[in-house]
Formats: structure tokens, sequence, C-alpha cells
């Protein structure tokens, strides 16, 4: 089972009170929370609140960033391979430090460790280096296994423009800089376990909602156009003048219930996605 299913026994056993992992694998910080009955999963940038919590020790306590206005007191952590983790509990009394049985954490340690380097390898194989999205073979082995058989689904078409102008222009280093932010504003919406994000290749991306909730669609589309708005109003205050550009991604977006065809699905959301591309481009500029 995933590591993050430890999540409510440690609330349980040992905080009494919401729990939240923060872990930082390779370049990727992610942290993990339990609420409603759904694992949710968000990703940050490695600022300073977050390197703060990563470097915790045992009864530290913090109010902001991860934990907004709550107060979270750290009950351990640690580093092994590429991941260094932090669990923190929230203080339901001030400044209450929060203490466990030492056997019982050290076999917690153990567990999310093992968790930890399982999920290493099985990551290397499923996500796209560069983004932190999942790969193409992760893509065709849910289409084979779940995709087709929902009882709804909801597909996002994403395509990047300006890429060429871009990289012929500024270099290839500044054309990755646009592929990671479009990557970055669709990871930001991945949040919950039946949100996927995709790179397909290149400038190619999706994101598919298996069985969606009535109007989900419609909210992750607009949470994703706040999220992209965001990622490049905090471009223009990057030191790197090049850096400044904005990221524009085009999207085509559909929805279907059983019994849907899942490749007609797919062109509607290409035919969408390029349509919404026509729309976006400045007089002039090739559509590509």
């Amino acid at each position: 089972k995933p590591f993050y299913m430890l999540i409510p026994i440690i609330k349980q056993y040992v905080t009494g009170s919401d729990t939240i992992i923060v872990r930082k694998f390779g370049e990727i910080c992610e942290w993990y929370s339990y609420q409603d009955d759904n694992y949710i999963t968000n990703r940050d940038t490695l600022g300073e609140k977050t390197k703060e919590a990563l470097e915790a020790e045992e009864g530290d306590f913090f109010t902001g960033g991860l934990f907004g206005d709550d107060k979270y007191a750290c009950i351990f952590g640690g580093h092994i391979a590429n991941t260094t983790y932090a669990v923190f509990g929230k203080c339901v009394e001030d400044d209450k430090k929060k203490t466990a049985n030492p056997l019982l954490i050290h076999n917690l340690k153990l567990y999310l460790e093992n968790g930890f380097m399982r999920e290493e390898i099985v990551y290397e194989s499923e996500h796209d280096k560069m983004t932190g999205l999942y790969n193409k073979g992760k893509y065709i082995q849910r289409c084979e296994e779940e995709y087709p058989y929902l009882d709804s689904i909801a597909i996002m078409n994403f395509d990047v423009n300006n890429l060429k102008k871009i990289n012929d222009n500024l270099g290839h280093e500044y054309g990755d800089l646009l592929l990671k932010r479009a990557a970055d504003s669709i990871a930001k919406v991945c949040t919950l376990n039946h949100i996927h994000g995709y790179r397909m290749g290149g400038d190619e991306y999706l994101l598919v909602i298996a069985n969606p909730k009535d109007g989900e669609l419609d909210k992750v589309v607009k949470d994703w156009e706040k999220g992209l708005e965001e990622l490049n109003k905090e471009a223009q205050l990057l030191e790197d003048e090049k850096a400044r550009f904005q990221c524009v991604v085009a999207v085509g977006a559909v929805e279907g219930k059983k019994p849907y065809n899942y490749e007609e699905l797919m062109r509607r959301a290409d035919e969408l996605m390029y349509e919404d591309k026509k729309r976006k481009k400045k007089p002039g500029e090739e559509i590509r």
C-alpha cells in the first residue's frame, strides 16, 4: 500500500489530530493529508517554509505556509535515499508537545521509509523526469485497465503555445522552463487520487478525472486557469528577465458517462483544444 495510507493510523495512535506528511523527493516537494475519506496530495515549491519543515526536529512547532493558520508539531522525520521527510500533527492544545511510544515511532519510521524506497522505484518508471507528471507509459496502462470502463470520465487535453518560438529565440533551457511551468499548473489541480496529470510528449499534456462528481470538471478547469495565472504572475518577479515570459496553454475539456466512447471523447477534446489554441494565438503567430 502507498506510504500515505499510514496517515489515519498515525492520527489514531500518535497525533490524535490532523496529520501531514511532508516529503521532498529529488526536486519535487509534496505534502499529504487525509480529509473526508480522501487522501490529498499537494505539490509545493521548495521555499523557505518547506525547507524549514523538512529540517524540523521532534517537538518543533510550525504555523503558516503549508499549515495555514493552525499550529502543527513535528512528530518525527528522517532521510533515506533521495527522500527527506517529516511528519506533523495538529496541536489541539497550545504548545503541548506530542509524544508517543518510541517502539511505535520506530516501527512507523520503518514502514514509511520502506514505502518511500518502493515508491522511488515505481516513481521512476511511471513519471516524466522533467515535469514530475505521469508519463505516457502510465497513461497507456490506465487506458488498458481503467479508463474505458468507468461510470463516467472527464478529459482535459493541453498543448503549450510558443514552445518553438522560445526555443529559437531564447534557447532550449527556457523552452524547458516553459514546459515545467505548464506542468506545474496541471500538477496544482491533481490533488486527489482520481485526478491524473500526464506529459504525453513534447508540449502535449493530458488530465483525466476518473468518475468525476457533477460540476467537478468545470471546477478543475477554473482552478487550473487560476493556477496558471498565478504562476505567470510569479514569473514576472524572477531575477532572470528572459524567464519572465507568459506561459500560454490551450485546453479542450470534455466529459462522458457510461456507455461512453473513450476514443471519441479524446478526439473531441483534441478538437476543442485546437480551437482554443487558435483563439489564444496572436495575429501572425503560427498554429503549432
